[in-house]
């Protein structure tokens, strides 16, 4: 579950569902730091989406309903569990926290 809601709070930004399909496909056993830091960096900048982060964790969860997590947290609330749990994911693969 922990690495399901890191992968979906890395992966909200749109230019990301590239590293999304590789990361669902290898877990995080297979996520190297530089592809951690990739994807929050390209999160970072699409970092305002709503619908791209709605659709990112429907591809993952459809069971969830994203849109009402989504209209109870705002753009900075998003961005700093993101962050968390980057920072937790970088930890667990032994790498430089954020």
């Amino acid at each position: 579950m922990k690495k399901l809601i890191f992968s979906v709070l890395l992966l909200t930004g749109c230019q990301t569902a590239g590293q999304l399909g590789h990361m669902s496909m290898s877990g995080m056993n297979g996520l190297s730091c530089d592809q951690i830091y990739a994807a929050f960096n390209a999160y970072k900048q699409d970092r305002n989406s709503v619908d791209a982060w709605v659709q990112m964790v429907e591809m993952i969860n459809p069971e969830l309903d994203v849109s009402a997590v989504a209209n109870n947290t705002s753009a900075a609330e998003r961005y700093e569990q993101a962050l968390t749990y980057v920072n937790i994911g970088l930890a667990v693969q032994g790498c430089q926290p954020l």
